[in-house]
C-alpha cells in the first residue's frame, strides 16, 4: 500500500489486494479476471480491470473505483483505485504497468 499510494496523488486512495487462492481454484480465478471487462498482459502477466459503482465515503462526497486484478501463483494481487476524480479506464490501463511493477517489486 505505502508503495502504490506514494505513486498517486492526494485525491486516489490505493487499496491493496494479497489473497491465498485455494488449492486447485486458480484456473477459476484466471477465468474470472480473463472474463473481466477489460484485460492487458503486462509483463507476461494477464491483468483485468473492473469500474466499481456506487462507492460514497460517509461525508456524501462521491467516488469512482476500480478494481485491478493478475494472479501471482498461488495468490490474487492487485487493488482497488479510488479517487474523488473521473477514473478514465484507458489511462488507468495505461499507468497498470508501473503500478503493477511496484506491486510486484515490493513482494520480492
Amino acid at each position: 500500500a505505502k508503495v502504490l499510494n506514494q505513486a498517486v496523488d492526494d485525491e486516489t486512495a490505493v487499496e491493496p489486494i494479497f489473497q491465498k487462492i485455494e488449492p486447485g481454484k486458480e484456473v477459476e480465478v484466471d477465468a474470472a479476471i480473463g472474463g473481466m471487462p477489460k484485460v492487458e498482459v503486462i509483463d507476461g502477466v494477464k491483468v483485468g480491470f473492473k469500474k466499481l459503482d456506487g462507492l460514497e465515503t460517509t461525508k456524501l462526497t462521491k467516488e469512482q473505483a476500480t478494481v485491478v486484478l493478475w494472479r501471482k501463483d498461488d495468490h490474487l494481487i492487485g487493488f482497488v483505485y479510488r479517487t474523488k476524480r473521473t477514473i478514465d479506464l484507458e489511462v488507468l490501463a495505461k499507468e497498470a504497468p508501473r503500478l503493477v511493477r511496484l506491486t510486484q517489486g515490493a513482494l520480492k
